[in-house]
C-alpha cells in the first residue's frame, strides 16, 4: 500500500474506460453503402419522348407493360407519406456543378449544342439558407416526423 504525505488526501481509483459503442449509423448512410440487387427486366417501365410536337395527339400506350410494383402506387406513397425526407436522404445537399455532370463530350457525341444558361451574380446561397426551426415547422405542417429506419 501507498503511503501519502501528511494531509494529503487518498485520491479516487481511475475509472476504467471501456470502448464506447459507436452511435447508430445513419439511415441515409447505410442506405448509401447497401449493394443494388440486380436489375429485373420486368421492373422496368419504359418512358417515351412527347416528341418534338407537343400539340399531337397522345400515342396508345396501352398495350405498353405496366410493372407490377407500380399497380399499387397510391397505396405505397401514403405509406411512405409521414417519412422524414432528410431520415432516407440525409440534410447536406452537395453543390451541384452542371458543367462537370453535362460536359462538352457529351454534348458532342450526341450532335447537340450546350444550352446557355443564365446564372446568378455570384452563386452563394449562404444567406437564403433554412433555419433548422424552419425546417423543423415544415416537416411539422407536412407531417413528416417519422424516422426512416434502416433495415441493412
Amino acid at each position: 500500500p501507498q503511503r501519502l504525505g501528511r494531509g494529503a488526501a487518498s485520491r479516487p481509483p481511475v475509472p476504467v474506460f471501456t470502448s464506447m459503442p459507436l452511435p447508430e449509423q445513419e439511415a441515409w448512410r447505410k442506405l448509401r453503402q447497401a449493394p443494388l440487387p440486380a436489375k429485373i427486366p420486368e421492373d422496368n417501365y419504359e418512358l417515351s419522348d412527347k416528341g418534338e410536337d407537343s400539340e399531337a395527339e397522345e400515342p396508345d400506350r396501352s398495350h405498353k407493360h405496366v410493372p407490377e410494383w407500380s399497380k399499387d402506387w397510391l397505396q405505397q406513397l401514403e405509406r411512405q407519406a409521414d417519412l422524414d425526407p432528410d431520415t432516407i436522404f440525409g440534410c447536406k445537399v452537395p453543390r451541384v456543378d452542371l458543367d462537370v455532370i453535362f460536359r462538352d463530350e457529351d454534348y458532342l457525341r450526341i450532335h447537340k449544342d450546350r444550352p446557355v444558361r443564365r446564372r446568378g451574380s455570384s452563386g452563394e446561397w449562404h444567406q437564403d439558407r433554412l433555419s433548422k426551426v424552419e425546417v423543423f415547422e415544415y416537416k411539422r405542417k407536412m407531417g413528416q416526423m417519422r424516422r426512416y429506419a434502416a433495415t441493412t
